[in-house]
């Protein structure tokens, strides 16, 4: 708790590529440094596409937008076509008439169904322009994004405890240590870096018993598309064969507890440590550092709900939580 109140309330929001996430990556690394782990902050350079303005137009007149879900990396920044208006996805009879084409709504919390619709690109409003656009005839929209790739800087913590054998196998406990813009970021994610910086005091005290190594990574940039695990997999890919285990604590506080334990094996490559993002977007958020456009692809965004939970990880956990005498909800992604 200690920990999640110095992250949420002593440093406060800590956005990717934010002083404050600079600021929260180095007192991790000094919580653990103080149990005795050798820690290092690895900093990483990524790019970005920042909207300077977006001017929508229907008809003679021009409406601001509050938000937009499209591809930028696919360098495409003018859009012309008849239109969809709603207020949500579930309200529409066919939800295949979305593919390919332009939806304005005032409801920013579709974003997955639209993505996975094969929406074209998407556009959020207020409520007021929402029922101005309502009552027009017109049904046919231009729209123009000006902006431009800007460079930012985010970095990933990593401690080590290496077993009293000589092993080469070793399991990586994760967390992320940015927080959604406007969000304090206690339960997303203070929880889980408190929990990774006390598992380090732990088992740094018991490190003469370990039979495996451990890594304690806290991640930059997650809540732009798990960045800073991507860039680490890339950086460290020729390792990733001797990791046969990673845990990743992420939102575990809260009244009612969650486990992501189903979902079964499903997406994985044969080649461990292999990156399957696709190039254009390898080391590149998913959204913009303040969410202003989130990415509008259905093969990129499939990539997130890959699974990897073996029956015996299953098993291992249930057998743990029994034990404990402790309730959760077991969810899958």
């Amino acid at each position: 708790m200690e920990h999640i109140r110095y992250l949420s309330i002593q440093i406060g929001e800590r956005v990717s590529s934010s002083d404050k996430e600079a600021e929260a990556a180095v007192y991790i690394k000094d919580q653990l440094e103080a149990t005795g782990i050798g820690t290092v902050i690895e900093e990483f350079t990524f790019e970005s596409f920042q909207i300077d303005s977006i001017i929508l137009r229907i008809a003679n007149s021009k409406y601001s937008v509050l938000q937009t879900y499209f591809n930028p990396y696919d360098s495409v920044f003018r859009f012309e076509d008849n239109f969809i208006l709603t207020d949500s996805i579930q309200n529409i009879e066919e939800p295949s008439s979305i593919k390919e084409s332009i939806v304005i709504t005032k409801n920013a919390n579709d974003y997955f169904n639209y993505a996975f619709a094969g929406a074209e690109h998407v556009f959020i409003v207020d409520s007021l322009t929402f029922k101005k656009i309502l009552v027009m005839k017109e049904r046919n929209c231009s729209a123009s994004i000006y902006g431009g790739m800007k460079q930012h800087k985010s970095q990933n913590v990593i401690g080590e405890i290496r077993a009293m054998n000589e092993t080469e196998q070793y399991i990586i406990l994760g967390a992320h240590h940015d927080s959604y813009p406007t969000s304090p970021g206690a339960d997303d994610n203070a929880s889980g870096v408190g929990a990774l910086i006390e598992l380090g005091r732990y088992f740094k005290s018991i490190h003469d018993k370990l039979h495996v190594n451990l890594k304690l990574i806290s991640f930059g940039s997650e809540e732009k598309g798990i960045l800073g695990s991507r860039i680490y997999l890339d950086k460290h890919h020729s390792d990733m064969k001797d990791c046969i285990l990673m845990v990743n604590m992420d939102f575990i506080g809260g009244p009612s507890l969650m486990m992501e334990i189903l979902g079964g094996v499903s997406g994985i490559p044969e080649t461990t440590g292999q990156n399957q993002f696709p190039e254009k977007i390898r080391i590149r958020p998913w959204e913009s550092i303040h969410s202003e456009w989130k990415i509008l692809e259905p093969d990129i965004i499939q990539i997130f709900a890959i699974t990897n939970k073996p029956d015996w990880l299953v098993k291992t956990f249930r057998h743990s939580i029994q034990k404990l005498g402790i309730q959760i909800r077991e969810a899958g992604s």
